[in-house]
């Protein structure tokens, strides 16, 4: 999606009043982009806290003696060189962790993509 069809869909009311600032103040709520975030089981304990992680760590190690894919991750996990960002890790833990606690693994990989007024200005053709 270009960020013009997102600012048409997000806010088409503010474009009239051309407010460059408030469209990029509407369309900036709950944008992100997935960066390389590396990481092991500090941030998997930090993420999740003593109990949960520690829960998934054991779970991952005991399944790393019969899938290969995991016991590749755990090495990476172990070293702390998982990158929480790639999108094969990402649906590795859609698979093995699904719902809250895989959203939490794979946000520590996600920051604000800020759009700023003059981009929307630049999106807008300058109206």
């Amino acid at each position: 999606m270009t960020l013009l069809e997102e600012i048409t869909a997000k806010c088409p009311e503010l474009i009239a009043a051309r407010d460059h600032q408030a469209i990029a103040d509407a369309v900036n709520v709950g944008r992100t982009k997935i960066t390389q975030r590396l990481g092991g089981i500090g941030v998997v304990m930090e993420t999740l806290g003593p109990i949960d992680g520690a829960a998934l760590l054991d779970n991952l190690e005991s399944m790393s003696s019969t899938n290969s894919a995991v016991k590749w991750a755990f090495v990476l996990i172990n070293r702390g060189e998982l990158d929480f960002g790639s999108s094969a890790t990402r649906a590795m833990i859609d698979l093995l962790v699904p719902g809250a606690i895989g959203d939490a693994l794979k946000a520590v990989a996600e920051v604000p993509d800020t759009v700023t007024a003059q981009q929307v200005s630049d999106a807008l053709g300058g109206i």
